[in-house]
């Protein structure tokens, strides 16, 4: 059984355009949960930088995840628009 691209029709407007709505709401969501972990992942870095008993490597790694967090959830977006358009 052999299915081709052009087999596939393209998805209707009432079906898109909620799934658009709630991929930029989700996109929303996952960009201000890494920006609200940045600002307290940037505050126990100020807190460690007056402490001497603990190093600095714990908040360097909470500050990339956070940032490396923000980067996927964009691009996953991205993907998802590409993944729908094609259907």
């Amino acid at each position: 059984m052999t299915t081709l691209a052009q087999d596939y029709r393209q998805l209707p407007d009432t079906v898109t355009t909620p799934l658009y709505t709630l991929l930029s709401y989700g996109l929303w969501a996952a960009e201000l949960i890494c920006v609200a972990w940045l600002l307290v992942s940037a505050g126990r870095y100020m807190a460690l930088r007056h402490s001497t008993v603990e190093t600095y490597a714990e908040a360097h790694n909470g500050l990339l995840r956070t940032l490396a967090a923000a980067v996927l959830a964009t691009s996953s977006l991205t993907i998802a628009n590409a993944v729908l358009l094609l259907h």
